[in-house]
């Protein structure tokens, strides 16, 4: 059986709902001064790595299994970086496209 847990199941579960409470939530990424990567180095990241930044990686995971709490919150940290990302880019693509109508009224 598993050791050190208050409840351990070895087997399927069911359940109709779970909450938990995490001690920590990914809003920061909003915060003024948070610094976002830029997709350039995002992308030298998932090269090297893998496997999302602050993610656990395949072989962590399998030896050490998953906190939910932590794995959800840095999921959706993602999630909020990404819409960051797509809002910057959609800002650029307007630009561009005000710069180019610009020159085709020339």
């Amino acid at each position: 059986m598993l050791q050190g847990y208050k409840l351990a199941v070895d087997g399927k579960v069911r359940v109709k709902g779970i909450r938990s409470d995490p001690a920590n939530w990914s809003d920061f990424v909003f915060e003024p001064d948070y610094e976002l990567k830029s997709l350039y180095e995002v992308e030298k990241q998932l090269i090297k790595d893998r496997h999302l930044a602050n993610m656990p990686s395949e072989k962590e995971v399998i030896e050490q299994g998953i906190d939910h709490d932590l794995i959800f919150s840095k999921l959706l940290q993602n999630i909020e970086e990404d819409k960051l990302y797509l809002i910057q880019l959609k800002k650029e693509n307007d630009d561009l496209k005000k710069r180019i109508e610009v020159l085709e009224n020339k």
